[in-house]
């Protein structure tokens, strides 16, 4: 059977290798996988289709996969790093080097994978990625750090807020979001920042984690709650006094 597979995946017919990959997959054995993998290594067939056989097949292919971390072609080290995010266990140290790989695609792939993972090396790749001069580099390590890093990686992912990019941006934002008031130090610094974009974004995610209602009830007239509101502009301080209307602070009852 391996014999007869391995003529059928290499038929220079694409239609029919791809039925080869996808009979392998339904196979399972070990030695299947090794025929997907080698299979990525070569190209035989769409590398996309290919891993997503080895993905059904998890966790077989795990102990397998990170060689690929080490391939010469950037496209087996994508895979590679994709392929391992459901094995924190495995591959570490290679996705730490990818992060500074000299193909953006491998270097993005990394960091997401990285991002369901922990620990200071972890902690200090992500951060690295932050400043990656790719900027879809940037949006994986931006959500990568937050979920690595929680509030430690708040300070950084702020700054991403003046991104030229507007993918960039949201992504910060996004993590921000997540970190929810454990952000609120870090967002308060960027209130005064040269960049609209980053002011803006600021007070919206202080809008959303719920300080702004927290300000607006508790201290109406503070001077706080007019920088952000400066910030983030007029419809944020409508929207802010109109959730906050009629709320009774706790132990003051209505006349």
């Amino acid at each position: 059977m391996p014999r007869l597979i391995r003529l059928v995946l290499d038929d220079p017919d694409p239609r029919i290798a791809t039925a080869a990959i996808r009979t392998l997959g339904d196979i399972g054995d070990e030695w299947a996988v090794d025929l997907l993998i080698s299979a990525l290594r070569k190209g035989i067939g769409p590398r996309s289709r290919i891993a997503a056989e080895l993905e059904r097949l998890a966790p077989a292919p795990g102990p397998k996969l990170s060689p690929l971390l080490r391939d010469w072609n950037p496209a087996v080290r994508f895979w590679g790093a994709t392929l391992l995010e459901p094995y924190p266990e495995l591959g570490e140290s290679g996705l730490i080097a990818l992060t500074w790989d000299p193909d953006p695609n491998v270097r993005a792939a990394a960091v997401e994978t990285l991002g369901s993972r922990s620990g200071d090396a972890v902690g200090a790749a992500t951060l690295a990625c932050l400043e990656d001069s790719a900027w879809f580099v940037r949006v994986h390590a931006a959500r990568a750090a937050g979920h690595v890093l929680g509030a430690a990686a708040a300070p950084t992912i702020t700054r991403l807020l003046a991104d030229e990019r507007w993918w960039v941006r949201t992504a910060a934002k996004d993590a921000l979001r997540g970190l929810g008031t454990e952000a609120v130090p870090s967002l308060l610094s960027v209130l005064s920042h040269s960049d609209p974009f980053a002011r803006n974004g600021a007070a919206e995610i202080l809008q959303d984690v719920g300080f702004v209602d927290f300000l607006a009830v508790d201290s109406p007239g503070s001077p706080l709650l007019e920088r952000i509101y400066a910030a983030g502009g007029e419809k944020l301080r409508e929207a802010a006094e109109t959730r906050v209307e009629g709320i009774e602070m706790p132990g003051v009852r209505a006349a």
